[in-house]
């Protein structure tokens, strides 16, 4: 939150100057302040001056675009402020860009009811984000238990991002947009189950019979593991939002 102002300000960054504004007034219409950029040196430049609680950034652009933006902003602000791609274009993967530390999409042209989701979540403390059950009960479940600890190095069916986890566990078949429940436990380490549900944002189709891969998205935590992973997070700084596998 904007502190001096009590309001959220959130920084636009894009070269097209119309789709530019029409993103500026839906923000400002839902009662926060916005800043601009128009490329992604500008843009880097402008959070490197004022603190800002959420980016979005087209990709294509002259002078540095968005990925060139993201990857520099994240070597020194690794997990803050949120940041959210804005395109039309299939630029960048899902995947990829997850593992680089973008939070989500906004497609163009602009949906405002997708940015006022964005704003109205995206931008709340992780303990609002993740404390609300899913209104719907989620289509598949995920339950399983691990002799070893949630980040030991040797586990490769499970890892887990700052935002969501990468899933390799065998026979499961789920499909990008599924609603998630999951129970892991573990028999070291400081957290020792890890419980909530998520959506499935990007599918990896294997051959020959390998396992597909997944990328979930966190949307509820049970309190513990909220609680636990919060503050995991503060000590480790993690950038990736859902990772890429191992």
């Amino acid at each position: 939150m904007n502190n001096t102002q009590n309001k959220l300000l959130v920084l636009v960054v894009d070269d097209q100057d119309a789709f530019l504004q029409a993103v500026v007034d839906e923000i400002q219409f839902h009662g926060f302040e916005a800043m601009t950029a128009k490329n992604g040196l500008e843009g880097l430049e402008q959070a490197n001056k004022s603190k800002f609680d959420l980016i979005l950034s087209d990709i294509r652009m002259p002078n540095k675009d968005g990925q060139w933006f993201l990857s520099e902003l994240r070597k020194t602000q690794k997990c803050f402020p949120p940041f959210i791609f804005m395109t039309g274009f299939a630029d960048l993967s899902i995947q990829d860009a997850y593992s680089m530390g973008a939070d989500g999409f906004l497609g163009k042209p602009l949906n405002p009811e997708k940015l006022e989701i964005i704003l109205e979540k995206i931008c709340l403390p992780l303990e609002k984000r993740w404390s609300a059950p899913p209104k719907n009960a989620p289509v598949h479940h995920i339950s399983k238990n691990f002799s070893c600890s949630y980040d030991d190095q040797n586990l490769r069916e499970i890892s887990f991002g700052r935002g969501g986890m990468y899933l390799g566990i065998e026979k499961l078949a789920f499909e990008i947009g599924d609603s998630i429940s999951f129970k892991f436990e573990f028999s070291n380490g400081d957290i020792k189950k890890f419980e909530g549900s998520g959506n499935i944002v990007w599918k990896k189709e294997n051959p020959d019979g390998k396992s597909d891969e997944y990328g979930l998205y966190f949307e509820y935590l049970s309190p513990d593991t909220m609680k636990s992973w919060i503050n995991n997070l503060k000590n480790i700084e993690k950038i990736e939002v859902i990772p890429n596998g191992k």
